[in-house]
């Protein structure tokens, strides 16, 4: 009866832990956010505001993952779940990079466009960099998916020869749009 009393009394321990890092992770979320928002505002900057916009779901979801990752030790888990539970946190942090990779991208897609006049008489070189400032920005968040769910893919064994190829592929694009563009970036 001690030893299953003591086995209790671990596993609320754990589950405590891990409900302090969860409220932890929730509130430094918070009060960095608050923080960084109110820096954005006092500064007026479009890219320190797009910034906090683009980095606050993500951010969040960052925080949990870490918090969670630091607390996972003190849980006894059962080996049959620690690979899927290993595997689990591998495919949410290359989810959370790539997604941070597409906030940088949105930002600095933000940045190009708030610097390009829209309401000149004569507008069409702005019309013609914000297409391709658009069009670029859609290659980027396409190669950065693609390049993520070719990671999630490698980490499966069964199908890492799958993502192999996706991985090719976003290079072979990578190389294509690379000669198919302008000369020199300077024309953009």
């Amino acid at each position: 009866m001690a030893h299953l009393n003591a086995g209790w009394q671990a596993r609320l321990g754990a589950f405590a832990w891990l409900l302090a890092a969860v409220a932890i992770s929730h509130i430094a979320h918070y009060i960095l956010h608050a923080l960084f928002r109110r820096l954005s505002l006092r500064r007026h900057s479009i890219v320190a505001e797009e910034i906090v916009t683009q980095t606050q779901q993500v951010s969040r979801w960052m925080f949990l993952l870490i918090a969670v990752s630091m607390v996972l030790p003190k849980f006894d888990v059962p080996d049959w779940l620690a690979d899927p539970l290993e595997h689990g946190f591998e495919i949410g942090y290359i989810i959370v990079i790539a997604w941070l990779a597409i906030g940088v991208i949105e930002v600095l897609n933000a940045l190009v466009n708030h610097n390009l006049p829209q309401d000149l008489a004569d507008n069409v070189r702005a019309r013609r960099r914000h297409t391709r400032t658009h069009l670029l920005r859609q290659i980027g968040v396409a190669l950065i998916a693609c390049s993520a769910l070719a990671a999630v893919l490698m980490t499966f064994p069964s199908i890492r020869n799958v993502g192999a190829g996706l991985f090719a592929s976003a290079g072979l694009a990578g190389l294509v749009l690379g000669h198919g563009g302008p000369p020199h970036p300077r024309q953009f």
